[in-house]
């Protein structure tokens, strides 16, 4: 149990806890339990809410977007669509020689 103010940031890393247990990433469910053994992720409600506990609550919050973001950017630039972007040194003949191999596929299916 939780501050109804820190209810959102205990939701957020009960997400990011299944996500990684989803994903078997021991790496990151290890990582929440140091935080949550630490006390860093929210406080029980019995304490009281200070302004510097309600900070250094959405701290933990940015730094969780921070590095889901940094995540999906990873994903991203490994992926092979964006290996196949990066190199198109000319867009021009890119969708060209495209639209000549799927007019040629279009004639073989029709055919």
């Amino acid at each position: 149990m939780v501050a109804d103010e820190l209810k959102e940031n205990a939701e957020h890393v009960f997400r990011e806890l299944q996500k990684a247990y989803e994903k078997n990433d021991l790496k990151k469910v290890r990582e929440i339990y140091e935080m949550l053994n630490k006390g860093e992720l929210f406080i029980p409600k019995s304490e009281s809410i200070t302004e510097k506990v309600k900070l250094k609550a959405e701290l933990i919050k940015l730094r969780n977007k921070a590095n889901e973001l940094k995540t999906n950017l990873n994903e991203l630039t490994n992926s092979e669509t964006y290996k196949t972007i990066i190199d198109i040194k000319d867009w021009d003949v890119y969708f060209k020689e495209t639209k000549e191999k799927l007019s040629e596929e279009l004639k073989t299916i029709e055919n």
